[in-house]
């Protein structure tokens, strides 16, 4: 390695680099780390954070015993009126009933709903048979609001 006139070793243009990229790596792995940890105290609830019936003809053969199918589309104002309460309901309600999702724009067997007139729409089903339908964006809040208070009779 050269000297300089006053006794001082010159640096090599190699160990310069290598520190360079131990600083990039650093501050990647840093980047990194506090985006994991950002994503794992996210709790943003969208449709797809829950599980969907795709097919109309599969909603009265779901595993559990009560549970509640909400039909919807993205672009339904009405949907997208309700859709926090709907999500929050879904996520935890005092009942722990299970909330399925099925978007109307992308569901088969569509041409067997008859008692259906629009979205939003929630479907109540106990022990594979449809008990009960709460259409329109106010009175799903209230079908919700009596599930959660215990007044809803359908659901134990």
């Amino acid at each position: 390695m050269a000297t300089y006139k006053n006794g001082h070793k010159k640096q090599s243009n190699e160990k310069f680099f290598s520190y360079v990229l131990i600083g990039f790596a650093i501050t990647f792995f840093v980047i990194l780390i506090s985006m994991i940890i950002f994503n794992a105290f996210d709790k943003t609830l969208t449709y797809g954070s829950f599980d969907t019936v795709d097919d109309y003809l599969s909603i009265q053969t779901q595993e559990e015993d009560q549970y509640l199918v909400y039909w919807y589309t993205e672009t339904c104002t009405a949907c997208i009126a309700i859709k926090t309460e709907v999500l929050e309901f879904a996520d935890s309600n005092e009942a722990g009933v299970k909330v399925y999702f099925m978007d109307a724009s992308k569901a088969t067997g569509t041409n067997y709903i008859t008692q259906m007139t629009g979205t939003p729409s929630v479907i109540v089903v106990v022990d594979g048979i449809i008990v009960d339908l709460a259409l329109g964006n106010e009175s799903i809040p209230e079908l919700f609001d009596a599930i959660n208070d215990g007044t809803y009779t359908n659901i134990n």
